[in-house]
């Protein structure tokens, strides 16, 4: 007979479906991803140009936020001159 310990060693957790949960289960996101098997692949490359494309869009939100404040700053002198 085996005992508490060696049961849970070997217990096999049931399968988790990301497409049906007909019992209504609140499943955690690692589970549905170590289900899913995505934890296994190790392939992630990140191209070249994503570099490129992050410091464009820093540049055009600095220059995005200039822009504003610099509109407010005009917007606020107009109604002061009135």
């Amino acid at each position: 007979k085996l005992s508490k310990e060696e049961r849970e060693a070997w217990n096999v957790p049931a399968c988790i479906s990301n497409w049906k949960n007909t019992r209504g289960y609140t499943i955690p996101l690692d589970k549905r991803l170590a289900a899913d098997g995505r934890g296994l692949r190790d392939d992630a490359t990140i191209n070249s140009q994503f570099a490129v494309l992050s410091e464009s869009l820093y540049v055009a939100e600095r220059q995005a936020r200039e822009e504003v404040r610099t509109r407010a700053a005009v917007q606020k002198r107009l109604v002061l001159d009135q």
